[in-house]
């Protein structure tokens, strides 16, 4: 036999109140859960009789139980495919970049050595003016 304190801990009733019923949820323990109506009804003697409908929704629990899952699942998949799928198109995109970037960087490569030269050349030509200033630069 359970205590009355054992009782309280494992059982309970949730009411709501509707038209012209008062609709409770039951549980018992953490297993079940019923819900129930229940009806007041008068004689016409004036007696009043009482109706108690209740319903197992254990079924319905765990199909809610089981939704939750599939959906709290799929939520976590979709994130993860997402990811994926924004590494994968954010490498695709900067595939050109890294290529236009290499090209430009052997252009600039390219035109400083096409500039040395010259420069190396009008530099000699110069210091040569300075030794010499009264001298003709020739070829």
């Amino acid at each position: 036999m359970l205590s009355s304190a054992q009782e309280r801990n494992t059982c309970g009733v949730i009411r709501r109140k509707a038209r012209r019923s008062k609709i409770d949820i039951l549980f018992i323990g953490k297993m079940f859960f019923y819900r129930g109506i229940n009806f007041e009804i008068t004689n016409l003697s004036g007696g009043v009789k009482y109706v108690q409908l209740l319903i197992n929704v254990d079924t319905e629990k765990s199909l809610v139980n089981g939704y939750f899952q599939i959906i709290v699942s799929c939520i976590v998949i979709i994130g993860v495919l997402s990811i994926f799928a924004s590494f994968i198109l954010s490498t695709r995109t900067l595939v050109p970049l890294k290529e236009s970037m290499t090209k430009q960087m052997e252009f600039v490569q390219n035109v400083s050595h096409e500039l040395r030269t010259p420069l190396t050349i009008i530099q000699a030509k110069q210091e040569l003016l300075l030794q010499e200033p009264n001298s003709k630069i020739t070829g």
